[in-house]
């Protein structure tokens, strides 16, 4: 786990600390204000710290902190090499208003409080994913730790906010290249990586690019090093390959799309990290799941359709009891095995008519909704979804971990793919 002291400057206000510091410096009155309302563990940079931790014993001590009196007491406490003489100088060379102290006070303490909300939040997400603990005592814990993080006035926003911090840090850290990702940059935007132990459902009505939409996550996630498995009840092994390799030939440039790019691309796919099965009956995916995850350490599982894969058919069992199985079944195996799994799903007639898609549309049961972590919706408010060039949007219907939300994504026809709107590769 990332030292919250790395956090960025986004979730720190380092001039408003610096203020701090230099009132403490020029005026009594002020100094006394801020004493009463932080701590040094409330400011983000180390440097800081240490200065307010050495006033904080100059001034408990009975006496004023001044330059000379907190130089002195950093190096009675071996950490004036830390801070050094120029910056001391830097935060002397510091004027704000003495009115003004409270104010520039409380930024550095609402930013210690937010930062405090990312840290609550990632460790309850970390312990979540780790070691696979309950769902929703891990969420009671963690709004219960929020809450007590949260100050007068806030209280109506403070899990909003907790979420836009959360994803804010998240999405710098180092650690996010640890974990694969979507293929397109606005839905990275909302989703963030992919931890593990999700189950994520992507609709759309037949033809309406739901195949697609996947392999190209699926290419994005194997030509960044992540292991990947592509489980297809439809297509042979032959055709998604030939789709994978014209994905790729699609992205090279201007006037290369010749035998020798093809001959290329498929000596690249073959070294890459991608399982390409086709499956058919749900005993069938779950052996090859635990197969390749076991021997080639598989963390994506991709599952093109749930309504079509079979099973054992129970005497009296109806269709929506079927797929509400094998959702249920799907979703307890990305829990137990650590992986994502992302299966593509259709509309029901109803949805397939509809504008505008909800989760009440999604074919054959409602427990799929109750299963997914995620569910997102691919949609055309155009009549005709498979014929033309144009905008796509993805709904992000549901999201467990986070906010719910919708991007557009661009339909290029004559490459069947699909594009971020401001992608200018083609």
């Amino acid at each position: 786990m990332k030292n919250m002291e790395q956090t960025t400057t986004n979730l720190a206000d380092i001039e408003a600390e610096q203020a701090c510091l230099a009132l403490l410096l020029i005026n009594n009155d002020a100094c006394d204000i801020i004493m009463s309302m932080l701590m040094h563990q409330m400011f983000a940079d180390n440097k800081h710290k240490l200065i307010f931790e050495a006033a904080s014993k100059i001034f408990k001590d009975g006496n004023t902190p001044d330059r000379t009196t907190i130089i002195r007491e950093l190096k009675n406490n071996g950490k004036f090499h830390e801070v050094g003489v120029e910056y001391m100088v830097q935060i002397g060379n510091y004027f704000p208003p003495i009115e003004a102290t409270e104010n520039i006070a409380t930024i550095v303490r609402d930013f210690y409080i937010r930062r405090e909300k990312v840290d609550v939040m990632h460790k309850s997400i970390s312990e979540l994913h780790q070691y696979n603990t309950d769902i929703d005592e891990t969420s009671r814990k963690c709004i219960e730790q929020l809450a007590e993080t949260s100050t007068k006035g806030t209280e109506n926003h403070w899990t909003l906010d907790a979420m836009h911090d959360y994803e804010l840090w998240y999405s710098q850290q180092n650690e996010s290249n640890a974990y694969p990702t979507w293929a397109f940059s606005a839905l990275r935007s909302i989703l963030g990586p992919l931890l593990g132990s999700e189950f994520i459902v992507v609709a759309a009505i037949p033809g309406g690019g739901k195949t697609t939409f996947l392999l190209q996550n699926a290419m994005d996630q194997a030509r960044l090093g992540f292991s990947v498995l592509f489980c297809s009840i439809e297509m042979g092994i032959s055709q998604l390959a030939e789709r994978v390799v014209r994905f790729d030939l699609m992205r090279q440039p201007r006037g290369r799309c010749d035998p020798l790019s093809f001959s290329e691309c498929l000596g690249q796919w073959r070294e890459r990290p991608i399982e390409l099965r086709n499956v058919q009956s749900l005993a069938h995916i779950e052996n090859v799941i635990r197969w390749s995850v076991t021997h080639n350490g598989v963390r994506v599982v991709y599952v093109d359709y749930l309504q079509i894969v079979s099973t054992e058919v129970k005497k009296g069992e109806s269709y929506a009891e079927r797929v509400g199985m094998i959702s249920k079944r799907l979703a307890m195996l990305a829990k137990q095995l650590k992986i994502n799994i992302i299966a593509a799903s259709q509309f029901n007639r109803e949805g397939s008519k509809s504008g505008k898609p909800t989760l009440f549309d999604l074919r054959g049961s409602g427990e799929i909704e109750q299963d997914a972590d995620r569910v997102l919706l691919l949609y055309s408010k155009e009549s005709k979804q498979n014929d033309y060039d144009g905008i796509r949007t993805c709904e992000i219907a549901k999201n467990r971990y986070g906010r719910a939300g919708s991007i557009n994504l661009l339909w290029v026809d004559t490459l069947g793919m699909f594009t971020d709107m401001d992608e200018n590769n083609f």
